[in-house]
C-alpha cells in the first residue's frame, strides 16, 4: 500500500571537486552523516516522516569544467559499488530512499563515463539507474545514450523503461531526469508517460540563469511538474570549490515543487543546506484523474505530436565507437545548424 503523506528532503551541498577516490569517500562521509540529522530534523518540522532524501549532480565528486573523460574515469565510480552500498546503509538505517548522480564508468565501455542517477530503497537495493540522456554537450564530456544509440539498445533495450525508466515504491512511482535534462520538455513527459508521479531533479544549475531576473531553473521546474501533474523534488548544489570559477556561480535555489507547479518549498541561499516539504501522492492522484483542466496527461495527442519529430535533428551513434570531447560536441552542433535551414535562420539574412 503506498505511503499517502510523507516528507521529501533536497539537500543543498557544497561540490568540493576531488583529485582521488579517497576524496570521495571524504565527501560521502561527510554527507551520510547529514543524513542522520537531516532525516529526524525534517520529520519534526513538517509532521510527516521523511522518506526520502535526495542529493544534487557531482555531490560525491565534484566537477572541474577542465576535466577530460581521462580525467574523469580517474574519478569514476561503479554502480553498485562501494559509494552506494555506503548510501545503502544509511536507507535502511533510517527507512529511506536515497537519490542521487555521479559519472560513473560501466565495464562494457572502459574508455567513457556516463552521468547516471540513482534510487536506493529502504533495504539498501538498487531500485532504479537513470542515465542523463540530455548531456550539456557544450562543457560536458558524459556520453548520452544517443550518442552510442546502437550499442546502447544492445545491452539496456529499445523501450521506455530503458531510456525513462521508473520504480514503483511504496512512496509512490519516481523517475529521475538530471540537471540540463529539464531543458527539454520531452524528458520530463517520457517519464510522466511511463508512470512517474515524482520526478528527482538532482543538478548544478548555474548563472546567470539560476536566479531573478531569468530564475530559467524555477521555471522549468514549475514546468514539468504542472504539465506533468507531478511532484518535482530538485536538489542544486551549493557553492563549488573547484576554484576556476567564483564559489558562487552555482546559487543553489533547491526546491520542492507540487503537481499544480507550486513551490513548496525553496532555500534562499547558495550555502550548503537542505530544505523539504510534504508529498500527498492521494491528492496527487485525485488531481489526475478528475481535474481535468490541470491534469492534462489524458489530452496528449500523441499521434499528432509525433509528427514534430519526424525529421532528425542531432545525429544518432555520432559517438558509437569512442566517446566526443566538448570540441567535438560543438562542431556537431555546428552541422546540425548548417543542415536545418528550417529551423535557423542567418541573422545576415
Amino acid at each position: 500500500m503506498t505511503k499517502k503523506l510523507f516528507t521529501v528532503a533536497a539537500m543543498q551541498t557544497e561540490l568540493e571537486a576531488v583529485q582521488t577516490k579517497a576524496d570521495i569517500h571524504k565527501n560521502l562521509d561527510l554527507f551520510t552523516s547529514f543524513i542522520d540529522n537531516v532525516v529526524p530534523y525534517m520529520s519534526m518540522v513538517t509532521g510527516a516522516p521523511c522518506r526520502l532524501v535526495a542529493f544534487p549532480e557531482f555531490f560525491i565528486q565534484g566537477n572541474d569544467l577542465s576535466w577530460t573523460v581521462a580525467d574523469w574515469l580517474e574519478r569514476a565510480i561503479t554502480i553498485p559499488g562501494e559509494e552506494t552500498e555506503k548510501l545503502g546503509k544509511k536507507a535502511r538505517q533510517h527507512n529511506i530512499y536515497i537519490s542521487g548522480a555521479a559519472y560513473v564508468v560501466e565495464p562494457e565501455w572502459p574508455d567513457r563515463v556516463f552521468n547516471e542517477a540513482f534510487v536506493i530503497d529502504p533495504e539498501g537495493k538498487i531500485v532504479l539507474i537513470y542515465h542523463k540522456l540530455a548531456t550539456a554537450k557544450d562543457v560536458e564530456v558524459a556520453t548520452a545514450p544517443f550518442d552510442m544509440y546502437d550499442a546502447y539498445v544492445k545491452k539496456y533495450g529499445d523501450g521506455l523503461d530503458d531510456f525513462f525508466p521508473v520504480a514503483e515504491t511504496e512512496i509512490g512511482r519516481m523517475g529521475v531526469m538530471i540537471c540540463y535534462d529539464g531543458a527539454f520538455p520531452e524528458i520530463g513527459r517520457g517519464l510522466a508517460m511511463n508512470g512517474a508521479e515524482i520526478i528527482i531533479r538532482p543538478t548544478t544549475w548555474v548563472e546567470p540563469i539560476t536566479s531573478e531576473p531569468q530564475n530559467i531553473w524555477a521555471v522549468q521546474n514549475q514546468f514539468h511538474a504542472f504539465s506533468n501533474a507531478c511532484y518535482v523534488v530538485a536538489p542544486n548544489g551549493g557553492i563549488i570549490t573547484s576554484r576556476i570559477m567564483p564559489k558562487g556561480v552555482l546559487t543553489g535555489n533547491s526546491m520542492v515543487v507540487d503537481y499544480r507547479g507550486r513551490i513548496l518549498a525553496q532555500t534562499k541561499t547558495t550555502n550548503e543546506s537542505v530544505v523539504g516539504a510534504e508529498i500527498n501522492i492521494h491528492n496527487l492522484r485525485a488531481v489526475r484523474r478528475d481535474c481535468g483542466f490541470i491534469a492534462m496527461l489524458p489530452h496528449i495527442q500523441s499521434e499528432l505530436f509525433s509528427k514534430i519529430y519526424e525529421k532528425p535533428v542531432w545525429p544518432k551513434n555520432c559517438y558509437l565507437d569512442k566517446p566526443g570531447t566538448v570540441a567535438d560536441n560543438i562542431q556537431t552542433r555546428q552541422k546540425v545548424i548548417q543542415q536545418r535551414k528550417d529551423m535557423f535562420v542567418s541573422p545576415e539574412s
